[in-house]
């Protein structure tokens, strides 16, 4: 978190600076004192970033310098009236303003599950993830109501660049009224202990490893489970792991994929509404591979579609060490956001206002609606199921 403000602390006062030296608005420092004292402070601050963030830095100022200037160059020749862009320049995205996004300062997170979220210690990452869903039922007829949920919880109490502890609540399941025996619930309270490693000239450049002790019970309070979740997962932008670092291109399909490793060990003395048997161990090794699409991004000239249609497929599996079975589950998932703003596949979606995109603000806030296909077993009640469902989604 600290790199993260530091650095765009740092590439804010330098774009200003060199805008403003493009402009012969300042000169150069006044004493070779205060230079060598600016070199200091931006030498130490440059030694605590990884090869992979300094060579984002250079990249950024160097494109950001020369389009500063260009600009600075072009208003000195033209009258003050709007900048009207030629069909040639509006064809590739605008400059940007620069400023912190909105998503960087953010502690608490409303997510599907707690593979969403990607990691709290970076809480910008990638924002096509759709959010958490609930529905509720009223059959008059029968005097039956039902409330089903799905959504992930999350608070992070302290944050830096490499370390990150918080605590979450999942919810999953249904619950009716009257009672139906066939009611399959979760409750998951947890600690979130996690931590990143910076490998700049492995395969995986970075990688994120987390921990999670908790108690899982369901929405009746009947079943009784404690036990401990492990998970890592590895990213390599230039790869399409995890990330990518094309996301402010114009693309017809913008696409990544994830790789994660899990293991979840666990006890349940009662096994309430859920599919486990009671006063049995677990102990599930595995992990999920998915991919996750963004169609036309950054492409204003189709209208409502830009940045907002999505699609992801997630498979993932599972083998138990104490029985030696293995559970599996495919889902399939196709949406659009209602809102606006999902940076940054988005960013450039909206008209520009002389010659300036919106600032990107990776909103925290998206709302969604999709169809999704699932079939195989839900990992955290056991519950076999094949099901097709629409539903709206809500994310921060």
């Amino acid at each position: 978190m600290a790199h993260r403000i530091s650095l765009g602390l740092l590439i804010s006062t330098a774009l200003m600076t060199s805008g403003a030296i493009a402009q012969g608005q300042i000169s150069a420092p006044a004493s070779t004192s205060q230079t060598d004292a600016s070199t200091d402070r931006i030498q130490k601050f440059l030694d605590t970033l990884s090869d992979d963030e300094k060579g984002r830095l250079r990249t950024l100022l160097h494109s950001k310098t020369k389009a500063r200037a260009a600009t600075s160059e072009s208003q000195k020749s033209t009258s003050a009236k709007p900048v009207q862009l030629s069909k040639k320049a509006a064809a590739s995205p605008p400059p940007v303003a620069d400023k912190l996004p909105e998503c960087a300062t953010q502690s608490f997170f409303v997510r599907r599950d707690r593979s969403e979220l990607f990691s709290i210690l970076s809480p910008c990452g990638p924002a096509d993830v759709p959010g958490a869903t609930v529905g509720y039922t009223d059959n008059r007829l029968t005097d039956a109501q039902t409330f089903n949920a799905q959504g992930w919880l999350a608070f992070a109490f302290k944050r830096d660049a490499e370390y990150a502890f918080g605590a979450s609540l999942y919810l999953n399941g249904t619950w009716a009224t009257p009672f139906k025996a066939t009611e399959r619930s979760a409750v998951r309270a947890a600690l979130e202990l996690q931590r990143a490693v910076s490998l700049p000239d492995f395969i995986f450049p970075s990688q994120d490893f987390a921990l999670s002790p908790y108690v899982q019970t369901d929405f009746r309070g009947r079943a009784r489970i404690a036990g401990i979740n492990a998970l890592w997962e590895p990213y390599n932008p230039g790869a399409h792991l995890g990330g990518r670092d094309d996301t402010n291109a114009r693309k017809w399909i913008g696409f990544y994929w994830r790789l994660q490793g899990e293991i979840d060990a666990f006890r349940v003395e009662e096994a309430g509404l859920t599919n486990f048997k009671s006063n049995t161990s677990y102990a599930l090794v595995g992990g999920r591979v998915q991919g996750r699409a963004i169609l036309f991004q950054n492409m204003p000239e189709v209208g409502p579609l830009c940045g907002r249609i999505f699609a992801n497929a997630t498979l993932e599996s599972f083998w138990d060490a104490e029985s030696s079975t293995t559970i599996s589950n495919r889902i399939a998932e196709v949406g659009y956001y209602l809102s606006s703003g999902v940076a940054p596949y988005w960013r450039f979606c909206e008209p520009t206002t002389n010659g300036l995109a919106p600032v990107p603000t990776s909103s925290a806030t998206s709302s969604s609606v999709s169809f999704i296909y699932s079939n195989g077993t839900d990992k955290s009640t056991f519950q076999r199921q094949e099901q097709y469902r629409v539903q709206l989604n809500y994310r921060y």
